[in-house]
């Protein structure tokens, strides 16, 4: 069953029932459908007659009371018959022709179109866009005028999915030309009346089972009840009907890649080339990393948005996001398999073909991705709105209930945004200079208001354990604007304390981790070595017995914390004769002031007012009591630990790139360049529009890997998904935040060279982005 908030087993249940269906009876007709170019009404029926065209509507009109989770499920199920076509047809249907009536209906017109739509025995069509129009609404031509007592209708419309063999179509006309978007108005309009004909059949790219037409209105009288909603508001009622298809077409689309993805997958582990499945190549591994981590952050923006709509919201900016990212996301996922299957993908013959042609109708219906990118540009500070009293208040309760975060949650994260812009915030600039900060003062402040305890419980002075709380703490301490700082205080944390309260005994706990909670004392992790990196396996430092005690040799690097900490953990080898990389490494506890122990700070491109240093080993004395958890399995301890470690680094991404850029938006008003804010001009409106979207989908897929974590289940894939994309994001929004700044960008005093130091240490870091690609390509079992 899905983690996600917006599924319940109901909805799995409804998945598996629709699965079988395809399964069993559409899916086996697919070709033929491809190559007739059509599917034929009875599969309305046969899904009216199953209740899956009225999903989310009432059960007074034969609907089944459901919500957008339904839907979505119903989306992502239809895209396993591998005809596109198919399910953008159906989804015309549920999702753009009909919710328009519901919504702005009389009972009459509910009773007349709604019911036997949602039966399956009338099939409805969209008439908005036309050959001059195309996305944009508001240029439309199709005019209507007042003819006695009913409506006459003149103009063409193109485009239309189901326009051959509607019984009926919603349209949209211009009934007052000179009153701006106040002169739209919608209209039933039953296709088989006088002057209403299909003047051609399109003939398409893709989507080749669907029938789309091109349609002329040739004085088509209608009666005065054929007008839907209120006279002159068409506009905004049709605007408010484009969310839903976008956000449906999105799932479904997503859905289709991920098919071909599995598809794909079982294609390379059985092709060989150069005498073995292409699949072993690193090259191909890492391509599939990238295909399902972007694929992963579509889906689950997806879903996120659905659930902001559940919950009472009208996230317009959010669908504009849903629709722009899963266009761009889809088309490189389908490119990507097309490439994988080599000259076979480039065959009729081959599936792979028909998914690239389908994929591309994404980028353009529905808004394209320029129309997309100019809606999130003039949303991107405009508050969500409520759709009003429409909402179902019951179920909006429940759905509210299911969320990752609760009220409690966003009170900590309004209590630690206050101490990061009272106490942290004001000083980054002269800490950033200084290259250091009051530590000690700044820790014992930080551990009195409780930021180092949400993850352990009250015996330890802790607060928790709660890890979204966690997760709350580490996102808002990236407001500070040093990522030195915040670095410091999430090593604090996330690091030694960590390890301590998993692995330690209680006498170790009191010892070291009460104090760190506490922000009395300071820990650092010691795993990394100059040789190593980011291979654990492969350390050197090695701890050798001596009567009870043990005797610690080696040096470690890039210890966050290391020249300030009180104690340090360390990573050593304890085995006796080099063998088994992964369980010969114990960890042990040496605290400062031990003989043979030093510590040096290093220089570092970025995070300078972090304490980061080399750590030196010289025969150190280590307790028998001072042994981490149990000898040999270090290894195994660090991996564990490693998938928070990599979860905060992702946290921290996002929020950092979304500080960033706000910042790159708030210099772009400011600078002026040929006569107008930077901002204004077109080019940056939408690359920050990309960005913005870019950096919701890292969210997603970050709370996606937040939701495993804390659920208890395996979270490697999600969670270096997460820390990749997140971590490379940061970086690229930093780089474009420079580049709009300028030749200021360039210069020191300006803190976005500083954003750009920082976030380059993201794909380094904690596993570089390799690293993970390569994590992510095994678990896929390549």
């Amino acid at each position: 069953m899905s983690l996600h908030p917006l599924f319940t087993e109901e909805h799995e249940a409804l998945r598996a029932s629709v699965r079988r269906l395809v399964a069993s009876e559409l899916a086996p007709h697919a070709d033929d459908w491809e190559r007739e170019g059509e599917f034929p009404n009875w599969v309305f029926k046969r899904l009216g007659d199953l209740g899956l065209l009225g999903l989310r509507y009432p059960p007074e009109y034969g609907g089944q009371g459901g919500d957008w989770g339904h839907a979505i499920v119903l989306a992502e199920e239809l895209s396993r018959i591998g005809s596109g076509g198919v399910g953008m047809a159906i989804a015309v249907q549920t999702e753009m022709a009909t919710p328009p009536i519901l919504r702005f209906g009389t009972d009459d017109q509910k009773e007349r179109y709604l019911a036997p739509a949602i039966r399956g025995e009338r099939i409805a069509c969209l008439g908005i866009s036309e050959p001059d129009a195309g996305s944009d609404v508001a240029a439309i031509r199709t005019t209507a005028w007042r003819d006695g007592d009913g409506w006459a209708i003149t103009g063409r419309k193109t485009f239309i999915t189901n326009g051959r063999r509607a019984d009926f179509c919603l349209l949209v006309a211009r009934t007052d030309p000179g009153a701006g978007y106040e002169g739209f108005s919608l209209f039933l309009v039953d296709t088989d009346v006088p002057g209403f004909q299909v003047s051609r059949t399109l003939d398409k790219l893709g989507m080749r089972s669907s029938d789309t037409a091109e349609i002329v209105l040739d004085e088509v009288r209608v009666p005065a009840s054929a007008l839907l909603g209120t006279e002159g508001q068409g506009f905004p009622q049709i605007m408010w009907e484009l969310q839903g298809e976008r956000l449906i077409g999105a799932a479904g689309s997503i859905a289709g890649a991920w098919a071909a993805f599995e598809r794909t997958l079982h294609y390379a582990r059985e092709r060989k080339a150069f005498g073995r499945p292409i699949g072993t190549f690193q090259a191909i591994r890492h391509r599939f990393a990238e295909i399902a981590t972007e694929l992963e952050a579509a889906r689950q923006l997806v879903y996120d948005t659905a659930l902001a709509w559940e919950r009472g919201e009208y996230p317009v900016r959010d669908i504009s996001m849903v629709k722009l990212h899963s266009g761009l996301v889809v088309n490189r996922a389908i490119d990507a398999c097309l490439q994988i299957h080599g000259g076979a993908g480039y065959s009729t013959e081959m599936w792979v073909e028909r998914a690239w042609r389908d994929a591309r109708l994404l980028r353009i219906g529905g808004g394209t991705d320029e129309v997309m990118r100019e809606v999130i540009s003039r949303t991107m500070d405009a508050p969500r709105v409520d759709p009003g009293p429409a909402r179902v208040a019951p179920r909006f309760a429940a759905i509210r209930r299911r969320g990752l975060f609760t009220d409690e949650h966003q009170d900590l994260r309004s209590a630690v945004r206050g101490f990061v812009e009272r106490r942290l915030a004001p000083h980054a600039e002269d800490w950033e200079r200084a290259g250091d900060f009051p530590v000690r003062e700044v820790f014992g402040e930080a551990g009195h208001m409780g930021l180092f305890g949400a993850k352990y419980d009250e015996a330890y002075g802790g607060t928790g354990p709660d890890l979204v709380a966690d997760a709350v703490i580490t996102e808002e301490l990236v407001r500070c604007g040093a990522g030195g700082v915040a670095a410091a205080l999430g090593a604090q944390k996330d690091l030694a304390s960590y390890y301590v309260y998993r692995f330690g005994t209680e006498e170790q706990r009191r010892r070291w981790l009460v104090p760190s909670v506490a922000g009395q004392a300071i820990g650092a992790l010691a795993v990394t070595e100059p040789e190593a990196g980011s291979d654990v396996g492969g350390i050197a430092t090695r701890a050798v017995r001596d009567g009870r005690d043990w005797l610690l040799t080696g040096t470690k690097t890039f210890i966050t914390n290391g020249p300030i900490a009180d104690y340090v953990i360390v990573a050593a080898r304890t085995d006796a004769e080099p063998g088994d990389r992964y369980r010969g490494i114990s960890l042990f506890v040496v605290e400062r002031g031990a003989a043979g122990f030093s510590a040096r700070r290093m220089e570092t491109v970025g995070w300078r007012t972090s304490h980061t240093g080399e750590l030196s080993f010289d025969t150190v004395r280590v307790r028998s009591d001072h042994l981490l958890g149990e000898e040999g399995q270090g290894f195994f301890h660090i991996m564990e630990n490693f998938q928070w470690e990599r979860l905060v680094m992702a946290l921290s991404a996002v929020a950092a790139a979304e500080l960033t850029l706000a910042l790159a938006r708030r210099y772009a008003e400011e600078r002026h360049a040929f006569g107008r804010p930077v901002g204004r001009f077109q080019v940056w409106r939408h690359r920050f529009a990309d960005l913005a979207t870019e950096i919701e989908a890292a969210r997603s897929l970050t709370y996606h890997a937040l939701r495993k974590v804390v659920a208890g289940e395996d979270p490697v894939r999600e969670v270096s998904m997460a820390k990749w994309l997140a971590c490379e994001l940061d970086w690229r929004v930093a780089d474009e935040a420079l580049q709009v700044h300028g030749g200021y960008g360039y210069m020191m005093e300006f803190p976005v060279q500083r954003a750009w130091r920082d976030a380059r240490l993201g794909p380094i870091g904690g596993g570089t982005t390799e690293i993970m690609k390569e994590i992510i390509g095994r678990t896929y079992g390549l």
